[in-house]
């Protein structure tokens, strides 16, 4: 072995048997010899005293982190809130068309608001109706048909000028005559079943909305096929 002049031991390279000088390791400052390391799997670090390699620890997110991840959440909430909502309301529109189709009218379901009671005991406020308006569907004295009915009132007039507002109606009404005017177009007389046990004792004008009328084929919406009572309560409370 090799005596330096200070006259510590030092390392000497080893010589293999074939002469060629063997590369020396690196040592550290702690008499530890380094390994080697392939250079894409390199550790850029201090290598502790302990020869352990120092791994990167993953930096927990702190609060401003949290809150946008929170915020990032609640906006994926919503955006599938509305995804859901504008699918169920396409749903429901095509099921209200090929009802409309099916039936041939153009009010299928609606729900009775019997405010003068005009059709009770039969019908009251909050059955559900559901109406048909087939052509070949003969509409005979004694079945209930939806009517649209116009009202109009003259606001203002001024010499052959006149302002009107409009009213259309729909009501529930049950055929009572059947007759053929002079064109040869059926018509038929509309009257509410409770008219005369509500106006018949008193001496109070019936309102024109619940006079019996005569209307034509076209202006009934649809026949009642069947109701349900008191299910659209819902509806009207919401509404």
């Amino acid at each position: 072995m090799a005596i330096p002049t200070d006259g510590e031991g030092a390392r000497v390279r080893p010589v293999p048997v074939n002469g060629a000088v063997a590369r020396a390791r690196p040592v550290h400052a702690n008499g530890a010899v380094a390994r080697r390391v392939r250079p894409d799997r390199a550790v850029v670090g201090p290598v502790p005293a302990n020869r352990a390699v120092a791994r990167p620890c993953r930096a927990r997110p702190n609060g401003e982190v949290a809150r946008a991840r929170a915020d990032q959440y609640m906006l994926m909430l919503e955006k599938i809130e509305q995804f859901v909502s504008a699918m169920s309301g396409i749903i429901l529109l095509l099921a209200w068309i090929a009802l409309c189709a099916k039936t041939n009218c153009v009010f299928p379901i609606t729900v009775l608001n019997n405010r003068y009671g005009s059709m009770a005991p039969t019908l009251n406020s909050g059955d559900l109706l559901f109406l048909t308006n087939y052509e070949n569907d003969p509409i005979n004295a004694g079945d209930i048909v939806s009517v649209m009915i116009k009202s109009w009132e003259i606001l203002e007039q001024h010499g052959n000028h006149r302002k009107i507002f409009i009213t259309h109606y729909m009501w529930v009404r049950r055929v009572v005559d059947v007759k053929v005017d002079d064109t040869g177009e059926l018509l038929y007389l509309t009257k509410g079943d409770n008219i005369d046990n509500i106006f018949g004792a008193s001496d109070a004008p019936i309102p024109d909305q619940l006079k019996p009328q005569w209307v034509k084929r076209w202006q009934i919406i649809g026949k009642m096929s069947k109701n349900v009572p008191l299910l659209g309560i819902p509806f009207l409370l919401f509404k």
